[in-house]
């Protein structure tokens, strides 16, 4: 079980380490053709990489493959990568950096509740208490940049919840699937419907954009974050939920903002404060109390 707690953590902090290279592409690029390219580079990398590592023997992945499988991949692409990338791009470029972190905040939230109305997974009193925690841990950690935002950031603002409610969606169909086909072909899928989502949307704004006019840095980013965002992060994540309640798993959403948090620290020379520590701290500390009541039960 720690295995799967490391593996569900280490996919949260790929994800917010994401978040500060997704800023930048975003005031670069088309939001449609950053997810087009995203997904196609995704897509070419695990296809690679699944052919070799099964040597002749790739066909047979497929195999288990049914009608039953389809839904929750259709549903990890059209929520989890198109619906969340459109809403957070958007979403971002219309409101404020600490907007989002507070937004963002709802997540553990929004899992738990879905867990327990979609898959009916009972709630333990420690499990129910560590989600209010975890959000007001998250919140804490940008509660100090929040006083700035005015009225014209309301669209964004509702922009950015609507990408928290894609991600929890897209965690319960995710955990529908992780167990039931190989990790690097579920997530081979899910980009290759994501890609298919992206292309009509994509289509115009490919054919209009200068494609000389951004530097070599602005692409490696944007390989970057399609490798970290599209391909370790979800198969560290099937991996890792394998085994966990998704109300436990939407928990380690809380490694998002605090990734997010060191990298502004470490590459914008952000000052941390005590505030930040404080938060947090009770961001780990909720994680690690609705997980140890599930070890125990």
């Amino acid at each position: 079980m720690a295995r799967s707690y490391l593996l569900t953590a280490l996919s949260m902090c790929l994800v917010g380490g994401t978040v500060a290279v997704a800023k930048v592409l975003s005031a670069e690029l088309p939001v449609f053709v950053i997810g087009f390219l995203r997904c196609l580079i995704a897509a070419l990398v695990l296809l690679v990489w699944e052919m070799a590592r099964r040597r002749g023997q790739f066909g047979a992945a497929f195999q288990n493959l049914t009608r039953a499988d389809l839904t929750p991949i259709a549903g990890q692409a059209l929520f989890g990568i198109l619906a969340f990338t459109v809403f957070l791009f958007y979403g971002i470029r219309a409101s404020s950096a600490f907007n989002a972190g507070i937004i963002s905040a709802t997540l553990p939230a929004a899992v738990a509740v879905l867990s327990y109305l979609w898959l009916k997974e009972r709630l333990t009193p420690l499990q129910a208490l560590s989600i209010p925690m975890a959000v007001g841990g998250v919140m804490i950690l940008n509660l100090q940049g929040a006083g700035g935002a005015g009225a014209g950031h309301w669209v964004g603002n509702g922009l950015i919840f609507l990408a928290v409610l894609s991600e929890a969606t897209y965690t319960i169909f995710a955990k529908q699937s992780a167990s039931r086909l190989p990790l690097g072909i579920t997530a081979l899928l899910v980009n290759l419907v994501a890609l298919a989502l992206f292309a009509p949307l994509a289509v115009g704004p490919l054919l209009t954009m200068d494609w000389h006019g951004h530097g070599g840095l602005l692409w490696l980013l944007l390989g970057l974050y399609a490798v970290g965002s599209s391909v370790l992060a979800l198969v560290l994540w099937y991996e890792g939920v394998k085994l966990i309640p998704a109300n436990v798993a939407g928990l380690f959403t809380g490694f998002v903002p605090i990734s997010a948090g060191v990298l502004a620290v470490v590459f914008l020379e952000e000052t941390p404060t005590l505030a930040h520590g404080l938060g947090a701290g009770l961001v780990f500390f909720a994680i690690w109390l609705g997980a140890r009541r599930q070890k125990t039960a």
